[in-house]
């Protein structure tokens, strides 16, 4: 099973969150400490017993490294700041999907309307052209009967 800082809420020690970090990325405390810049994977033990406490840089590291947020592995609960950047662009999602919704319907309105007008065009077209057939018949009748009464 994998763990995750954020899904193990029974974690309630900062070591206890640094462990589980370690394990969630499987990691051994070898590699963990590399990764964060210590002298051995004994500081990694150390931190993971609670014996002594991350300096700031270490806690800055991790967070860097492994994609984690300071206030929620200090605190394990979740960055208000954060929850409330979430719950915006939340709320712009929703927003956004209900004007693209909006922009969707106009388009298809305006196809059908252009659809119609194509239509009424072509309509257009097809009287123009009856128009122009009758206006060269009746030229041909009027230019004819004025040759032969000339």
């Amino acid at each position: 099973m994998k763990k995750t800082i954020e899904k193990t809420e029974q974690v309630s020690t900062l070591a206890e969150r640094i462990k589980a970090l370690r394990l969630s990325k499987k990691l051994s405390q070898a590699d963990f400490a590399f990764k964060l810049g210590l002298a051995n994977d004994s500081g990694a033990a150390i931190l993971e017993s609670g014996a002594c406490a991350p300096t700031a840089k270490v806690l800055v590291e991790m967070a860097e490294v492994y994609k984690v947020d300071i206030h929620e592995l200090l605190t394990g609960k979740p960055n208000p700041a954060i929850e409330n950047e979430v719950e915006s662009l939340r709320r712009l999602k929703h927003e956004y999907r209900e004007l693209l919704n909006k922009i969707n319907q106009a388009v298809e309105a305006l196809s059908i309307v252009d659809g119609k007008i194509s239509v009424r065009i072509r309509s257009l077209d097809s009287v123009l052209e009856k128009a122009d057939v009758a206006a060269e018949k009746i030229g041909k009748e009027h230019g004819n009967g004025e040759k032969k009464a000339g």
